[in-house]
């Protein structure tokens, strides 16, 4: 599998900056948009950012949901391509270059809750998209 560009790799700290800064921030928390099952969202560590996952919402009920930050469909692609069959649900969230901060935010809760309901009734998938 070839390395990523410079550019990719811009683009994909770009997105994951812009999830943890602007999607995440603490005013969204503060006017309670969030779930109140959601405790919080942490980044993973090198060791799980080496293993295919950027961040970890934290709930109330069902544990650590990971997420994977991708700046395409192509990178999410490549992505289900590489991390298939590791038994867990992690959720996909695509930030295109011109997306509005409402709809990434709107996706990503629909996708955590997706996830959540799937792992409490031990029907999980093993990529939700958003």
């Amino acid at each position: 599998m070839p390395i990523a560009t410079l550019r990719e790799q811009i683009k994909g700290r770009a997105a994951e900056n812009f999830f943890i800064n602007r999607v995440m921030c603490r005013e969204r928390w503060e006017n309670d948009l969030w779930p109140r099952w959601l405790i919080g969202i942490r980044r993973a560590t090198q060791e799980e950012d080496k293993n295919g996952i950027d961040f970890f919402a934290e709930t109330r009920d069902a544990g650590e949901i990971p997420i994977q930050i991708k700046s395409s469909s192509a990178g999410a692609k490549t992505y289900k391509e590489k991390h298939s069959g590791k038994n867990r649900t992690v959720c996909i969230v695509i930030i295109g270059e011109n997306e509005l901060l409402g709809d990434v935010f709107r996706k990503t809760r629909k996708a955590l809750g997706l996830a959540r309901h799937q792992i409490l009734n031990g029907k999980q998938q093993e990529f939700i998209l958003a």
